[in-house]
Parts: C-alpha cells; structure tokens; sequence
C-alpha cells in the first residue's frame, strides 16, 4: 500500500501523450490513444508533475490554494497518484 510517507519525496513526471486545457483538462495516453478528463486540481497536479517538484511541493501548492484539510488533501492526491500511476499519466522518481 502505498502511504503519504513514502510518496512525499517522490517526484512526479507527466508522461501522457498529449494534454489539451480547456475548463478541463484532457489527457491522451496509451496505445489506443484513450481519452481521460481531469478536474482543476488533477490537471494542476500533471501540470505540477515536471520531476522536479516532489509530492509534498505539490501537496504544499495546492494547500495554498484551497480551502481544504490537510489530511483531506494528503487522501485526495495519493487517490490520485495512484490512478494517474496505473493510467500511465506519470512515473514517480526519486
């Protein structure tokens, strides 16, 4: 399982095909060249996923930003990395 203390140093890298933002943002990605739509905060986290910021930049960033709880943020991002990992959106690096 993967848990916030593990995932915090890691550094995310975007390596979807092709990205267009609209209100949302579209991702394109595998074989098939298959379809995903992210909401604002996903779409932020990709574009946040350059291998340079770890997670917890991202965390930091995003906290900044909404109105949420910490722990609430830590959930939604690890929900998150977890899907954009198993759709081949991003490749996490030390």
């Amino acid at each position: 399982m993967i848990t916030w203390d593990w995932i915090k140093r890691k550094k995310p890298v975007d390596i979807s095909l092709k990205k267009r933002l609209e209100e949302d943002i579209m991702v394109i990605y595998g074989k098939g060249m298959e379809i995903c739509y992210l909401n604002k905060v996903g779409g932020e986290i990709i574009s946040l996923s350059n291998g340079k910021n770890t997670i917890a930049d991202i965390f930091n960033m995003l906290l900044q930003t909404y109105d949420v709880s910490e722990n609430e943020l830590k959930e939604d991002i690890l929900l998150l990395i977890r899907e954009l990992q198993w759709k081949r959106f991003v490749r996490l690096e030390e």
